[in-house]
């Protein structure tokens, strides 16, 4: 199954993203980013019965638990084993997963679904707000096991340098607490 078929998937009926109350916590991926895990994904995958639970382990969001099952009793083969895209899934469930925090006031704190900016103006150069973007970017691509820097220039359309210079300047600015040296969080 494509990624598109699988995101399109995962935005109708056919597939849940849920999480149990009392036992779903914010994992922190960077400052005013978290995520609300463990999760149950449950759908319908090349004609197979999908369940999983994802989780952060070693600050990674990742599948911790698998089941798959023949939707009439049918034998499942290891060609539908090897059809399930589990990291496309676990990725795409991060995005009913993932919360931003957008205000603090009087004690409260007020969070919403995370959602990429539609634009940002890369030319106005490293902006607070491109900054916030540059470490969200960054911590969510580590935490799925991307290649961080890589996210940063695909999703601002940045050069290499331009890149890894604005990260660094999200670290120092407070923005990015996920050290240079392999991803260790600082």
């Amino acid at each position: 199954m494509s990624f598109d078929k699988l995101h399109s998937a995962m935005h109708d009926d056919r597939v849940r993203v849920t999480t149990k109350p009392g036992t779903a916590k914010a994992h922190r991926l960077a400052p005013d980013l978290s995520v609300q895990v463990p999760a149950e994904v449950q759908g319908t995958v090349e004609d197979v019965l999908v369940s999983l639970t994802i989780d952060v382990v070693n600050g990674r969001l990742g599948c911790t638990r698998l089941e798959v099952r023949a939707p009439t009793g049918d034998v499942v083969t290891g060609t539908a084993l090897r059809g399930i895209p589990v990291a496309s899934i676990v990725r795409t469930a991060a995005g009913s997963l993932v919360w931003q925090t957008v205000n603090r006031e009087g004690g409260y704190v007020t969070n919403v679904p995370y959602r990429p900016p539609a634009d940002i103006d890369t030319s106005a150069g490293p902006t607070n707000e491109a900054l916030q973007f540059v470490a969200a970017s960054y911590a969510l691509a580590y935490a799925l096991g991307e290649p961080p820097a890589k996210a940063v220039e695909r999703d601002l359309g940045l050069a290499t340098s331009t890149a890894g210079r604005w990260i660094r300047l999200a670290r120092e600015r407070g923005y990015l607490d996920i050290s240079a040296d392999k991803g260790r969080r600082a």
